[in-house]
């Protein structure tokens, strides 16, 4: 199932870099409280992989695509 999910997360973003290179990559901008939406990340990283601390001293409000974050920090954290 592990190696299942990692080749579905290897096609998906084959697939957003053609849509990228076409401008054809659609974003749902929202506000995002960073600090909570970091949290709710680190939650979902299997527990073998190294640890992590997030240390933000101020809630800051950004507007993004709160999955095209998630994909990038997620993409970061598993390389």
């Amino acid at each position: 199932d592990e190696q299942l999910d990692r080749l579905i997360r290897m096609v998906s973003d084959m697939l957003d870099v053609t849509r990228i290179k076409k401008g054809k990559l659609d974003l749902i901008y929202s506000d995002v409280e960073l600090s909570s939406a970091m949290r709710e990340m680190i939650t979902r990283i299997p527990g073998e992989k190294t640890e992590l601390r997030l240390h933000l001293n101020e809630s800051v409000v950004i507007a993004c695509d709160l999955f095209r974050l998630e994909q990038v920090i997620m993409n970061l954290i598993n390389n």
